[in-house]
């Protein structure tokens, strides 16, 4: 009689086992299905986010053509080299300035609006000025920016090269305030004076316009023209 129950004990203990299997293994299919089932979830919603995203770019790029916006990214860039043989006149008696900062890349902006007294030459020069498709404020050829006094007076014309190979001819539309070179709130060495109503949104959100004129400041040239005489 003993041994019959030991034999049945065993033999139960026997069957229980796969049994044991069966609902392990069980659980493990359904995890695999609930782990398929969740990056699938993950899957769509990164999916939606993309598609979300790239309306919200169109729906962006729509607005600023509405209102006459230009988008300008890094590969689209303005190559202001070309300006060089577009001068009026030829340089008579070049001459260099000392740059001020050698590692300066931020170039800032200022909305020639901010120009109100009506009394000093940056305002009369603004009255003679015109804004190409870029927001760009020039006065015929050249470029309006604002520099250090050492740059001034106003009026004064320069060649400036950037160490990433461009040449931009600019005019002094204003003088930084409380610098002898870099502003202190940005660093910058020179601030491109603007309209920012017309600006391209990628520059007017950094601030900084190193991503259409890129690089330090390699040299500034003062533009005497002989037909300036």
């Amino acid at each position: 009689m003993t041994r019959s129950k030991k034999r049945t004990s065993a033999s139960t203990e026997v069957g229980i086992l796969p049994l044991r299997l069966y609902h392990r293994s069980r659980e493990i299919r359904i995890c695999r299905i609930a782990f398929i089932i969740t990056l699938s979830i993950l899957m769509i919603a990164l999916g939606f986010l993309l598609y979300c995203f790239s309306v919200l770019g169109s729906l962006d790029s729509s607005l600023e053509a509405e209102k006459g916006f230009t988008q300008i990214s890094t590969n689209e860039i303005p190559i202001y080299e070309s300006f060089i043989s577009d001068y009026p006149g030829q340089l008579a008696e070049p001459k260099t300035m000392p740059i001020c900062s050698l590692t300066s890349t931020f170039k800032s902006y200022m909305d020639y609006r901010k120009i109100t007294n009506t009394s000093t030459r940056q305002w009369r020069l603004q009255q003679t000025a015109t804004t190409d498709e870029h927001g760009f404020r020039k006065v015929g050829d050249f470029y309006m920016v604002a520099m250090a006094k050492m740059y001034g007076p106003v009026g004064t014309k320069y060649l400036i090269t950037f160490s990433g190979g461009q040449q931009m001819p600019v005019i002094i539309g204003d003088l930084k305030a409380g610098t002898d070179c870099l502003q202190k709130e940005d660093n910058s060495l020179i601030e491109i004076i603007v309209d920012s109503t017309i600006m391209p949104s990628n520059i007017k959100r950094s601030g900084n316009y190193n991503s259409m004129i890129v690089g330090t400041i390699t040299q500034i040239e003062v533009a005497s023209y002989e037909d300036d005489k």
